[in-house]
């Protein structure tokens, strides 16, 4: 036994493993004797304790800070993160926001049957059912986007003359613009009954940004069909009156809805809408935009509403003769149409197949307006907004 292990107490006959772990007592005192010896000259033998340097210790936690915090590497899944601690607790979480879930859902059916029976009974109706607000609100915009775009461009120039969507035959007249006006409703009322639909406050707030995100989307890119059709669902009554829902919005979401609600005014004869309309065909021409060469799905009814406006002018003057007035309006509202058609939309995003399948499909849950109303009343009652003041 050397000199050094002596005083440590290490037997170095011993394999390292079996050697006695140092306190830091210890190893305080070992510093500083050696620190007076070499003051006083004399002669101190190497400690084997030495030999061993910073970087030869294992550190992975150090290294993985330092990879992280100075090389940007954080695209690289931890060492960490597949190992079995973590996995186990990624497996308690998931188990306590599904007790939470299931948590959640006792306590509606302990407090509102009703409501918890009649929504489970237009649930099991439905041929499958979905999560909408899991899936990104830009993905929904995308492919409501892409859908409406289609349905746009197959109306023929035929079926917008002399009010022909206002006729008993129309489906054989005009096919295309009554399937049109048919997708608007059916989105309309199938987004008021997400939201009424909301099990929880908290539940249909989340729904309400959703919504509102999908709008603002829409209108930033030209599609401003599918901005009225969530516009006019959020405005209905049976979603205005969810005073609690509402509430939980914040400001900024509040905000821009309120910018939204805006394109609703039909006082003034849609002038915001129509504005902004013709901004983003300009923009989109001009190369402004972001988004040079994004066409526009203008709002259909304003479109509907001007031909039925030119319809009503008299075709002869006075004289007998062609009013050229007339003509000339209604080649400049078939020329807008025609102009709008002729730019489509190439959008890049990757939708699950099942939302694109209930879009176009009847796996929608969408209420008629006496369950809208009901489910509304159901949510949140009168006695309740009336205890809470709103």
């Amino acid at each position: 036994m050397d000199e050094d292990s002596r005083l440590l107490g290490i037997n170095s006959a011993r394999p390292s493993a079996t050697r006695k772990r140092l306190s830091r007592r210890e190893m305080f005192k070992m510093s500083k004797g050696r620190a007076m010896g070499a003051q006083s000259g004399a002669p101190v033998a190497a400690s084997p304790l030495k030999s061993r340097r910073l970087s030869d210790r294992p550190m992975p936690h150090l290294q993985r800070k330092w990879t992280e915090s100075h090389r940007g590497s954080t695209s690289s899944p931890s060492p960490s993160s597949s190992s079995p601690t973590a996995q186990a607790h990624d497996g308690k979480r998931r188990r306590k926001k599904e007790w939470r879930l299931s948590a959640g859902t006792k306590k509606i059916r302990d407090e509102n049957p009703e409501f918890y029976e009649l929504r489970n009974t237009h649930l099991d109706a439905a041929p499958t059912q979905f999560d909408i607000s899991a899936v990104p609100s830009e993905v929904i915009a995308k492919q409501l986007t892409q859908l409406e775009s289609d349905l746009f461009r197959k109306i023929t120039p035929n079926e917008l003359l002399f009010g022909n969507w206002k006729r008993s035959n129309k489906s054989e007249l005009c096919p295309n613009i009554v399937v049109f006006i048919n997708w608007f409703n059916r989105m309309t009322d199938w987004i008021i009954s997400e939201v009424v639909m909301g099990l929880t406050v908290k539940r249909r707030a989340r729904l309400l940004k959703k919504f509102i995100n999908v709008a603002d989307w829409c209108k930033s890119h030209g599609n401003f069909n599918t901005a009225m059709e969530i516009v006019s669902a959020l405005a209905k009554s049976p979603v205005v009156r969810l005073k609690f829902s509402w509430a939980e919005l914040s400001e900024s979401t509040l905000k821009r809805y309120g910018g939204l609600r805006e394109l609703l005014e039909p006082t003034t004869n849609y002038t915001v809408l129509r504005r902004l309309q013709d901004e983003s065909i300009s923009k989109s021409k001009s190369g402004v935009s972001p988004h040079r060469g994004s066409p526009t799905i203008p709002y259909f009814g304003i479109l509907l509403q001007d031909l039925l406006a030119i319809e009503e002018i008299e075709g002869h003057t006075q004289s007998k003769l062609l009013n050229f007035k007339k003509l000339r309006r209604l080649s400049h509202a078939f020329q807008y149409f025609q102009e709008r058609q002729a730019d489509t939309y190439h959008l890049e995003f990757a939708a699950p197949e099942w939302l694109l399948d209930a879009l176009k499909g009847d796996s929608l849950v969408v209420l008629d307006e006496d369950n809208q109303y009901k489910f509304s009343y159901l949510a949140e009652s009168r006695d309740s907004l009336k205890a809470a003041g709103l």
